[in-house]
Parts: C-alpha cells; sequence; structure tokens
C-alpha cells in the first residue's frame, strides 16, 4: 500500500487491523480540555521543527502534570522526536484525536506532517527486497 497514489516507487506493504475510531468532540468537557491544552502546547498553530523543542519541554511537562493524559502526550512526544531534524511539523490539536470504543483510550490521528520520505538506505533496501518477492522482474 502506497502513502498516496503519486509514490509509485515508493509503496509501502503492510498488514493491519482496521477499527472504528470516534472523534473526541470539542464541546465535551473532555474535548473542551485537551483543547486547551493543545492550544497552551501549541498556541494553535503547527509546530515546525525551530519551535520543536520547546515543544517537547512543554509537552514533558504537560505529561507528568495531567497524569491521566500522561499516555498520548508520551505519544506525541516520541512520534514527535521520530521526525527529521529539519523537517516535518507537529498538529497537535483537537481534531487529530479519536476514542477507541472497544478500550475507552484517546489516541493519535495523523499528528504528524511533510515528514514522509525520511527512510533510512538500509529500509529503502529493505523495500526494494520485499518489492522484488513480491513483483519479481521477469
Amino acid at each position: 500500500m502506497a502513502p498516496n497514489d503519486d509514490w509509485v516507487r515508493d509503496e509501502f506493504y503492510w498488514l493491519s487491523e482496521v477499527e472504528w475510531l470516534e472523534p473526541v468532540l470539542p464541546e465535551s468537557a473532555e474535548g473542551a480540555f485537551l483543547e486547551k491544552l493543545f492550544k497552551g502546547l501549541t498556541g494553535g498553530d503547527l509546530v515546525d521543527h525551530h519551535e520543536r523543542e520547546r515543544f517537547l519541554d512543554r509537552c514533558t511537562i504537560a505529561a507528568s502534570t495531567h497524569k491521566e493524559y500522561s499516555g498520548l502526550l508520551s505519544t506525541l512526544i516520541a512520534a514527535a522526536q521520530y521526525l527529521p531534524v529539519n523537517d516535518g511539523t507537529v498538529d497537535a490539536n483537537i481534531t487529530n484525536i479519536m476514542r477507541r470504543p472497544s478500550t475507552d483510550e484517546i489516541v493519535w490521528s495523523d499528528p504528524m506532517h511533510f515528514a514522509l520520505g525520511c527512510l533510512t538506505e538500509a529500509q529503502i533496501a529493505e523495500m526494494d527486497r520485499v518489492r522484488e518477492q513480491v513483483n519479481p522482474q521477469k
């Protein structure tokens, strides 16, 4: 499967389990709290690589202050740290928060942008190897 139809050369093969997620509505008490929290962390904007270090510091403090959301914030921190040093933006807002009905867990949905193409040479080589196995040249 590819990230989009324009990336013919860079397709990704994966297996997944699909589940239905529900939005966390900003007008709910929890949604209003999270929206306020995220605006405090981001200033209401995307966080680019120039602002990432300060954003991560604020997230770390928020995770220790708001224990009930430490898992959510820890996941955001880990994802932001995965971004390339000079690329990618963090989009931490209420529209990227969903609830997993089976566990009532709150999860992120698409909180990172512009980071495609940050594969290592080893990852690209492995993708080429898998691609050849799936579609051998005749």
